[in-house]
Formats: structure tokens, C-alpha cells, sequence
């Protein structure tokens, strides 16, 4: 008879093998052998939030969204800040009361937790799907008072010294940085919420204005993810949603808040446009080689030379076939939106590099861009860093095939903001 210890590395030995098999049957297109296998899984460790989230999955493929959002449901109560099954619990598409058992786990995980803003802004979230915006616009801001708790006492003993936040007005985002993806738009966000005077949103990517659904939400719901400011404290806030400076939203941005402060990031295109393939490597979105799926992408572009106007082409652009790893390395077409749409002392353009090399000098700058005084931190650590492996090095044909179609980009973007009285550091 195996002693508590053996008969528990038993157990646990067995969970992994199920879950190993499972997920290749599951890879395999089996979803009926792999939904075996996790249940299995789950029996040998009933506290297992992935396995959960896995047979989630199964049935999400089969169709069957009432079983996958229990599953997803469980596997949050499970890991309530676990991040996949929450994100397909927010675009599965469910009626509005399959969702009141993981809203009221998320109520009362908000009250137990009263310093800990993230189960109020996963709360949001998930009233938001069910339409409740006014439950929804509170619970933002009471994640946004128990964030300020965490990180700015100050702010909150001077400026709001109560808990009552439905009294104090919503405040609008000073600055937005819009891109593009894998650009450092996460440091450069990071670096400056370092500054003493800025405080963050409860999200750094809120995508509200390249989401039909979240727009219609308006404009309320929008701001309430940012923290209530007095004018008078010299706080300024705002978010880093990388979309939007590829989708057409540079006129609603304008129309609604004309005065926010637009920072766009470029970075060496044939590099991003790696960097962009091997994250989607990494979160199961491409299959392809990096050669096919560049081909792809080209083959598309290829009706610029026979005369159709980029501006036709990115409208018209299927994100589920081509993910824009050369698309959105086409820097010049897209500022040059954002210039039309804003005055030039609203936008700033920051290369890559010059903040990944000298981080403390360009912050400075971009302090100044925001009209904020001096700071500086003592390091400035990476974001969103990627780890490549043998198998997902750049190949040099690929590589070369790359730099020769982005060459007269390059050159159009350098004339294009040199050549005017345009902001920019160093592109």
C-alpha cells in the first residue's frame, strides 16, 4: 500500500499524462477523445484550473458554449486572474444570465478583496458583456480608487479622500499612444507611468476606438477607465492601445477629445514584422512558416504596384487571413492620417531603438512632449520581451525579400517628417 506521499506524486504524474494526451488529441482535431482525457484529468486533480479551461475549449469547439462557459467559469473560480480562459469567457457568446454565476464570484472576490483593483475591473468586464454599463462604469471606477490606494496614497488623502467616486467627474485621457504592436508600446507606457505625476488607467489597452461594439458603449464608459483628476493637481493620465493607429479611427479620436496628445513608436519594420509573427507563434494564432506568411501578405500588396491606393487596400484588409506583419510596418501611410486629423505639436513619433538605447533621454523628451517636469528612474527595464528559438530565426532570404519592399517606406517616412515641422525623436 503506497504511502500519502507516493500515492499523491501518483496522482499528480497521472493528471500531467491526461492532460499531455488531451492536448494532442486536441491538436489532432480528436475533440471527443480529448475532452475524455481532461475530464480525467480533472478526476486525478479536481483543483486543476487549466484542465478546466481546456475541456472549456473542447466544447467551444464542438459548439457547445453553455458547457464551455461553465468550464471557463470553473477554471476562473479556480484562477480568478488567470488570463486565457477569461478572455474566451468575454467573446464567447452566451446569453446575459449564463453569466451571473462568475459575475457574482467576481462581486464578492471584489468585497473580500477591498485593495485589490483587479477582480473590480474583471467584474467591469463582464457586466459590460451584459450590458449593465452603469454597473459596469462603477465597478471601473471603484478599481481605479483601489488602484490610486495602491499606488498614489498622495493623490488619494488630497484629492479624493473618500470612497464615493460617483461624485467626482470623469476625466478625459491626455495623451493616447497608438502604436503599432511590437514597437515597445508597453515600455514606453510603463516608463511613463514612472513619472510621479501621471496616473495610470485601469487597463493599458482599452482598443475602445477600434471596437465597433465597445464604441457604442460611449463615450462614459471610455472615460471610466481612467482615473478622476482634479484640474488642479497637475495629474495627467491616458492608455496605449496598439490598433489604433492602423484603423481608421484617427478622425473619431479627434472628435471627441482634440486636445489629447497622440505618440506613435516606429521601429525597423522587417524586424517588427518578426517579432509580430513569433508572438503569434507563441499564442497558437499562426501555423505558417514566416516565409508563407509573408508571401501572403505580399501577394496582396502586390495591387500597389498595379495602382490601388494603399488607403483602399487597409480598408478593405482580412485581419483573420492576414495578421499585417508587413501592413503594419507601413508607417509613412498611417502617421500621415494622424498628421491630417491633429495639429503637429499634438503627435510625437518615437523610434524604437533610440528608447530601448537611451531610455533615460527620450523620456525626457517625452516628458516634455507632455508637459510634465524632469524625472529619471535608476533602470528601465524591458517589456513583452520575446525568447526566439532555433526554429523561429529570421531567414535570410525572407529577411532580404523584406528590407527591399519596405526600402522606399523608409525613405517616403524620413522626408515625411523631417521635411516639416513634424515632432519625432530620432527616426
Amino acid at each position: 500500500m503506497p504511502d500519502a506521499f507516493t500515492k499523491s506524486t501518483v496522482e499528480e504524474n497521472s493528471q500531467k499524462s491526461y492532460q499531455q494526451q488531451g492536448d494532442i488529441a486536441f491538436k489532432e482535431g480528436s475533440l471527443a477523445v480529448a475532452a475524455s482525457l481532461y475530464s480525467r484529468a480533472l478526476e486525478a486533480n479536481p483543483q486543476d484550473s487549466w484542465a478546466e479551461y481546456s475541456l472549456a475549449e473542447v466544447y467551444r469547439c464542438q459548439g457547445d458554449l453553455v458547457r464551455a462557459t461553465h468550464h471557463y467559469t470553473q477554471s476562473l473560480k479556480l484562477d480568478p486572474f488567470s488570463r486565457s480562459p477569461f478572455i474566451q469567457l468575454l467573446f464567447t457568446k452566451v446569453s446575459p444570465q449564463q453569466l451571473d454565476p462568475i459575475v457574482n464570484f467576481y462581486r464578492q472576490l471584489s468585497t473580500a478583496k477591498p485593495r485589490n483593483p483587479w477582480a473590480s475591473v474583471r467584474l467591469g468586464d463582464l457586466l459590460t458583456k451584459q450590458r449593465n454599463m452603469q454597473g459596469a462604469i462603477a465597478s471601473y471606477k471603484s478599481a481605479s480608487y483601489k488602484l490610486l490606494q495602491n499606488n498614489s496614497p498622495d493623490y488619494v488623502s488630497r484629492y479624493w479622500d473618500n470612497a464615493a467616486s460617483d461624485d467626482i467627474a470623469l476625466s478625459e485621457p491626455t495623451y493616447i499612444i497608438i502604436g503599432p504592436m511590437k514597437t515597445a508600446t508597453s515600455a514606453l507606457y510603463e516608463y511613463i507611468n514612472q513619472h510621479p505625476k501621471v496616473l495610470p488607467s485601469i487597463k493599458k489597452e482599452i482598443h475602445f476606438f477600434n471596437d465597433a461594439s465597445k464604441l457604442s458603449y460611449g463615450k462614459d464608459w471610455y472615460l471610466s477607465h481612467f482615473p478622476p483628476i482634479s484640474p488642479s493637481s497637475g495629474y495627467i493620465t491616458g492608455e496605449a492601445s496598439p490598433g489604433y493607429i492602423v484603423n481608421n479611427v484617427h478622425n473619431t479620436v479627434f472628435s471627441l477629445f482634440p486636445k489629447v496628445k497622440i505618440i506613435a513608436l516606429v521601429r525597423e519594420p522587417t524586424a517588427r514584422a518578426f517579432s509580430h509573427y513569433t508572438h503569434n507563434c507563441k499564442h497558437g494564432f499562426e501555423r505558417r512558416s514566416f516565409a508563407d506568411a509573408i508571401t501572403a501578405e505580399l501577394t496582396v500588396l502586390d495591387r500597389l504596384q498595379k495602382g490601388t491606393s494603399l488607403d483602399i487596400i487597409a480598408k478593405t484588409w482580412s485581419w483573420d487571413k492576414y495578421p499585417g506583419y508587413v501592413l503594419l510596418g507601413l508607417y509613412v501611410h498611417f502617421l500621415q492620417q494622424w498628421y491630417t486629423a491633429f495639429p503637429n505639436d499634438q503627435i510625437l513619433v518615437v523610434n524604437n531603438q533610440t528608447l530601448l538605447d537611451q531610455p533615460a533621454i527620450t523620456m525626457q523628451q517625452v516628458f516634455q512632449f507632455l508637459q510634465l517636469g524632469e524625472h529619471s528612474e535608476p533602470s528601465y527595464p524591458k517589456h513583452n520581451t520575446s525568447n526566439y528559438t532555433p526554429a523561429t530565426k529570421l531567414d535570410t532570404p525572407t529577411e532580404g525579400r523584406l528590407k527591399e519592399f519596405f526600402r522606399p517606406y523608409e525613405h517616403r517616412l524620413q522626408e515625411f517628417l523631417h521635411g516639416t515641422e513634424k515632432l519625432y525623436l530620432d527616426v
